[in-house]
């Protein structure tokens, strides 16, 4: 009993002595003990250590932090805590291994199999942050991965920064964010150097060797912005995107999705495509060019393309691999219909002009 009641009251003079600390806990006020089941005090480096051990329990304003042991440094005003770490405030829960917490700043540190839980937002998991609960800011590193409060919008990275007043994430070693449809299938994934994802407006950027697949889909280029709400994406910095066996190049690419399938690509400025004539391996390839091409598409399918400006194409007929000769077309505007695949018909309109290569023809076609 009596041990018990020594136990009590120094925890309870240990409350008191950091809740009457003056000029200490910065914006949010001085830390105070709740509860602990054991304390001791120790001297380290001319620091007073108080060791609370088993169901300890802080408070600093609306934080609360609970944990199985702590060291608080009453000098340096640094609490070390351990084991079962959980720090909650009015927005969010963070659990990990280990966390240092600065009273006069209001930064937490944590490592080992960090986890915060945003509520209404996202989900972080990393193998360290650094969190300012003051200014809002967090540092992320190791394995980080973002996900939103749908579970259908995954960032990951080494290395990630989060600013709560901009809404701004910033991830710049191995980013990568996935996006799935409401049943949580056909993933849009979008890799590259540098990536910006801003909250408020559902909007990342990607630059340096950026590169997007969706299903057979492949683009690459130097720069991208994919906004998230519409399912836009514009492509700049040499893009090229590759498709089974078809491949485009232009100045830039606009991409359009809907629930995660191509729905329509606008290529602008020297639009140069290529695609085989038919799916053997040596066929002859078509080509067509222009300023700008409209390529629309039926559940992922290729189902029409519209070409503007000093439209041209390149047409081998084929029949079952045989050589039916060649098609060159060229005027204000090219019309390109598909069928199965394989293109079915192809209406030239304004400035019309037009030769047609025989089935065996030696020479160059242009």
């Amino acid at each position: 009993m009596n041990v018990r009641f020594y136990v009590s009251t120094c925890i309870v003079m240990f409350s008191a002595a950091i809740a009457m600390s003056i000029g200490f806990g910065g914006r949010k006020g001085p830390l105070v003990l709740e509860y602990a089941v054991t304390l001791r005090n120790v001297q380290h480096d001319s620091d007073d250590v108080r060791i609370l051990v088993d169901s300890v329990r802080f408070h600093q304003k609306d934080i609360r932090i609970t944990c199985d042991y702590s060291e608080f440094y009453s000098a340096a005003r640094k609490a070390y805590l351990r084991g079962n770490v959980v720090i909650v405030d009015s927005t969010r829960t963070l659990y990990a291994d280990e966390v240092t917490y600065y009273e006069n700043t209001g930064v937490a540190q944590a490592i080992g199999h960090v986890y915060v839980i945003e509520k209404n937002h996202r989900t972080v998991r990393c193998r360290r942050l650094d969190y300012d609960y003051d200014k809002g800011f967090a540092n992320y590193r190791g394995g980080v991965v973002v996900t939103d409060s749908s579970g259908h919008t995954i960032i990951t990275g080494e290395l990630a920064t989060y600013d709560e007043v901009e809404r701004v994430a910033d991830v710049t070693v191995n980013p990568k964010l996935v996006k799935l449809d409401s049943l949580g299938k056909n993933p849009i994934t979008i890799t590259g150097d540098h990536m910006w994802m801003n909250d408020s407006e559902k909007v990342a950027k990607t630059d340096g060797h950026v590169v997007v697949v969706q299903d057979t889909l492949r683009a690459t280029g130097g720069f991208l912005i994919f906004d998230d709400s519409t399912g836009f994406a514009v492509l700049t910095k040499n893009p090229k995107l590759l498709r089974g066996r078809d491949t485009v190049t232009a100045d830039s690419m606009r991409f359009k999705f809907k629930n995660q399938v191509l729905e329509e690509m606008i290529a602008v400025k020297n639009v140069v495509a290529l695609t085989p004539a038919d799916s053997t391996p040596l066929a002859p390839i078509d080509r067509i060019t222009g300023y700008e091409m409209h390529s629309y598409f039926d559940k992922g399918v290729m189902d029409k393309i519209i070409v503007w400006g000093n439209a041209k194409s390149k047409y081998y007929i084929r029949d079952k691999a045989k050589d039916n000769g060649a098609n060159l077309a060229s005027g204000d505007t090219l019309k390109i219909d598909f069928e199965k695949k394989a293109i079915k018909q192809i209406t030239v309109i304004g400035g019309i002009e037009g030769t047609y290569y025989p089935a065996g023809w030696k020479k160059p076609i242009e």
